[in-house]
């Protein structure tokens, strides 16, 4: 239940304007779903690797991003004394999920993805929308 429904129930309906979110990044539930579904067993591919119990984490939920102007977040990783700083910083692009990890490869390197409903394809740069 959001804050809006549950000013709703308690009769607080002046409320429900200003406490309703506002999304600036309109994506179908499906395509935000399959992108979701697709970095995350990208991010536990990664920590697979290096032998991380992916039990212990709470994945991003990409949801929060259709309420962003900027929709770009950051999910941090525990620091690594050899690599250094280690994460993914994402970035919603139209129907496109850009990815670039920090830290996580096995040679420490970062690497830059983009998510797609085609699937997770490794890039070398990446190019987006000019949004107005």
């Amino acid at each position: 239940m959001t804050v809006a429904e549950i000013a709703r129930e308690l009769g607080y309906t002046h409320f429900c304007g200003i406490l309703a979110p506002f999304v600036y990044q309109c994506i179908p539930h499906r395509v935000l779903a399959s992108l979701q579904k697709d970095f995350h067993n990208l991010i536990r591919k990664d920590l697979q690797k290096q032998k991380c119990r992916i039990a212990d984490f709470r994945l991003p939920d990409l949801v929060v991003l259709t309420e962003m102007k900027e929709p770009l977040m950051w999910f941090p990783l525990k620091p690594s004394p050899v690599k250094g700083v280690r994460g993914y910083l994402y970035l919603l692009d139209g129907r496109d999920l850009l990815v670039k990890s920090f830290g996580v490869s096995d040679d420490g390197s970062a690497k830059l993805y983009r998510i797609s409903r085609s699937g997770v394809l490794e890039i070398e740069e990446a190019i987006t929308f000019v949004r107005t």
